[in-house]
C-alpha cells in the first residue's frame, strides 16, 4: 500500500470528508502531498497500518554533528544591517542568546514608522 500512495494518484482514505473537504477549504491540489513530501525529503518514511487505520510519515530528526551553528554568517549581516547586537556576545551560542536593536537602530526604527528602508 505504501509504495502505491508514493506515485502520483489519488488514495482517499476518508472519502466522505474529502468530497466535501475539496469545496470547503481553500486547498487545491489532493493527491500531492506524498510526492511533493519525497521531493522535499528524501528520507522521509511512511508506515501503513492498516488494522488500525494509520498512515504515518516520518521524518527522521538531523544527527547531532549536522546541525548548523546557531549564530551562522546571515545572522551576524541581518545583525549589522539593523544595528542589532547579542545580548550574550561572550556567549554566541548560548541557548540563552537573544538579540536587540542598538540605540542607532532604535533612532532609525523611530523616523521609519513602517519599518521600511525603502
Amino acid at each position: 500500500m505504501v509504495k502505491a500512495v508514493a506515485f502520483p494518484g489519488t488514495v482517499r482514505r476518508n472519502p466522505t470528508l474529502t468530497e466535501h473537504a475539496t469545496h470547503i477549504l481553500p486547498y487545491r491540489g489532493l493527491g500531492t502531498g506524498i510526492p511533493r513530501a519525497l521531493g522535499e525529503w528524501p528520507d522521509i518514511r511512511f508506515e501503513d497500518e492498516i488494522a488500525g487505520n494509520q498512515f504515518k510519515a516520518v521524518i527522521p530528526r538531523p544527527a547531532a554533528g549536522d546541525t548548523t551553528p546557531q549564530v551562522t554568517p546571515q545572522v551576524g549581516t541581518l545583525l549589522a544591517r539593523l544595528d542589532g547586537e547579542m545580548t550574550r556576545p561572550d556567549k554566541p551560542n548560548s541557548r540563552n542568546q537573544r538579540y536587540r536593536l542598538t540605540g542607532i537602530g532604535r533612532r532609525w526604527l523611530e523616523t521609519h514608522p513602517g519599518g521600511s528602508s525603502n
